[in-house]
């Protein structure tokens, strides 16, 4: 008699899917959406993903079975103790144009639910995108001086991304809050136009309004400045969360019940900010900490783990062979 082999399931035959899409379900991190610029220094394109990795993401996950929710959804299945499986939630943080002009009608055509964490002093002009300074300070010199007297070499496109990630650590750590200052200095000794870098990547309170009176959006909060709360007293940390939210409502007429922390990561986000954002009643809070969603998360709902993903996710842990109807213009 001859063996018949069973079929391979997704996860035997895509371990690396099973990695990123496991449990009851998966919240995929984004932050902007376009093309990559070669002539942008990579540690700030690897911010995006391109419209086509994303909607190949969307049909992919879409033919294996994966059904799309909302935060909301995934609150009400983990507080009820609903059964839910092969669920994936995408997310936007911060609150970028393109997130309006390239992501939205992706998700709108293919009719998928998603969060976008907004940190209010985007569409409000006020917030010092210091990354894209810092990236033009270190694409128009060869060295970077800092009032301390620490300099930085910035000859090659090696030096600069070293010198970014260097300086990026000054301005996210808490403990080199002290540093920030030389930081500062320099971007005033260099007469940095603040409001320019708004109005070219923020999104407007006009888009804001639109996306949120559509169901399928949901507005989180992703604080008012930007900064790393673990940098911040209680006070200062309550004052900048909450003052999103207010403002967020004030536009939208909607209470803002789910956040993102700022860089999210172990440093970033810790067992005294998840347990502040709990006291102010929020429903969900994630992090950029890496994993899926299990049941237990129910006693973890303001430390929420996610998946990130950019133009280098490798769509063969979808199986793409085998899926004719994926996007390839």
């Amino acid at each position: 008699m001859k063996m018949i082999r069973p079929l391979l399931n997704f996860a035997e035959r895509f371990p690396l899917a099973h990695r990123y899409f496991g449990g009851m379900a998966s919240i995929i991190a984004l932050h902007r959406v376009g093309e990559a610029d070669p002539s942008r220094l990579a540690v700030n394109e690897e911010m995006k993903i391109s419209p086509l990795v994303l909607e190949n993401l969307i049909l992919g996950l879409k033919a294996r079975g994966h059904q799309f929710i909302s935060i909301e959804t995934l609150w009400r299945h983990l507080v009820e103790g609903r059964p839910v499986e092969k669920a994936v939630l995408f997310s936007l943080d911060d609150g970028y144009l393109d997130n309006y002009t390239q992501a939205y009608p992706l998700f709108k055509k293919h009719s998928v639910p998603f969060t976008l964490y907004l940190t209010s002093s985007f569409p409000d002009q006020t917030a010092k995108m210091w990354w894209f300074a810092l990236e033009d300070l270190l694409l128009s010199n060869d060295e970077i001086r800092l009032s301390s007297g620490q300099v930085f070499d910035a000859s090659t496109q090696q030096d600069k991304m070293d010198t970014f990630l260097a300086i990026r650590r000054l301005m996210v750590s808490p403990s080199t809050e002290g540093r920030q200052s030389d930081v500062a200095k320099l971007f005033n000794d260099h007469s940095v136009d603040w409001l320019a870098y708004s109005r070219q990547h923020a999104l407007g309170w006009e888009q804001v309004r639109a996306l949120s009176e559509d169901p399928l959006v949901t507005i989180g909060g992703h604080t008012v400045s930007h900064a790393s709360l673990a940098q911040l007293t209680e006070a200062a940390l309550v004052q900048d969360v909450s003052g999103a939210h207010e403002r967020i409502t004030a536009v939208t007429g909607k209470k803002v019940e789910h956040f993102a922390y700022p860089f999210g990561g172990r440093n970033e986000a810790r067992a005294r900010e998840f347990s502040l954002l709990k006291s102010l009643g929020l429903k969900t809070a994630v992090t950029t900490r890496r994993g899926n969603i299990f049941p237990r998360h129910k006693d973890h709902l303001t430390s929420l783990p996610r998946i990130s993903f950019d133009n280098s996710v490798d769509l063969s842990i979808l199986g793409r062979p085998s899926f004719p109807r994926l996007v390839t213009a």
